[in-house]
C-alpha cells in the first residue's frame, strides 16, 4: 500500500452526540451519527467564534487552543468530541477535476501540532465553496451515504483511494460545488 500523501489540517471540535434522535428530523434520516467537518448535521464548536485564531486551513493549530476558547465560552470538553484532520494536497471541482494544489491561506499562521495518538475514523469528501471554512460534506450532507456502498459507521470512506477514485470520476458531479477536498479524519483526546 503506497504511503499516504496527506497533509496536516489541524483540529476541530464536534457536539458529542450519542444516538440520531437530534438529527433524524425532517427530511434527515441517518443509520448513525456521522463524522465530517461539515457543521450541517453536528455542530462543530469554534467555527463561528470569530476569534481568528484558526489557521491557514480554517481549522485550529492545536487542541489547546480549541480548550481555551471553550472554557471561555463555558462548554465542558466532555461535550466536545475532538477531530484531528490532514487533507489531500490537490483541489478538486465537485465533478472531479483537479483544480490545483491546496495550500494554507498565507494570512494566517498555520503551525499545526500533531497529535501524539490518533485513530483513524475514515475519508470524507467536503466542498469548501466560499474557500474557509468546511461547507457540506457530499457523504452526509448531501446523502450519498444512501448511494454508495463500503462507507463505514461513520459515514465514511475506509480507503482513500476509493474515495479519491470516485471523486476523480466524476462520482458526485451533482452536489454541492466545490472547491472539494478529500479530508482524512481522525478521533483523538483532549490534553489533561
Amino acid at each position: 500500500m503506497p504511503a499516504s500523501p496527506f497533509v496536516a489540517m489541524g483540529y476541530s471540535a464536534k457536539t458529542h452526540l450519542d444516538d440520531t434522535a437530534s438529527i433524524n428530523q425532517g427530511e434527515w434520516r441517518f443509520p448513525c451519527v456521522p463524522i465530517t467537518l461539515s457543521g450541517c448535521i453536528v455542530k462543530g464548536f469554534g467555527d463561528d467564534i470569530s476569534t481568528f485564531r484558526q489557521n491557514g486551513y480554517f481549522l485550529y493549530d492545536a487542541p489547546s487552543t480549541l480548550a481555551e476558547l471553550a472554557a471561555a465560552e463555558k462548554v465542558p470538553l466532555s461535550s466536545l468530541r475532538l477531530l484531528y484532520a490532514e487533507v489531500y494536497p490537490r483541489n478538486f471541482s465537485e465533478a472531479g477535476n483537479d483544480l490545483g494544489e491546496l495550500k494554507p491561506d498565507p494570512g494566517f499562521t498555520t503551525n499545526i501540532k500533531a497529535p501524539a495518538d490518533k485513530t483513524l475514523l475514515g475519508y470524507d469528501v467536503v466542498n469548501f465553496y466560499a474557500g474557509n471554512l468546511p461547507e457540506c460534506s457530499y457523504l452526509s450532507c448531501n446523502a450519498m451515504y444512501r448511494e454508495i456502498d463500503g462507507l463505514n459507521e461513520y459515514l465514511l470512506f475506509p480507503d482513500w483511494q476509493v474515495a479519491l477514485a470516485m471523486l476523480q470520476t466524476g462520482v458526485f458531479s451533482h452536489c454541492e460545488p466545490g472547491p472539494t477536498r478529500l479530508i482524512a479524519l481522525y478521533d483523538t483526546t483532549w490534553p489533561d
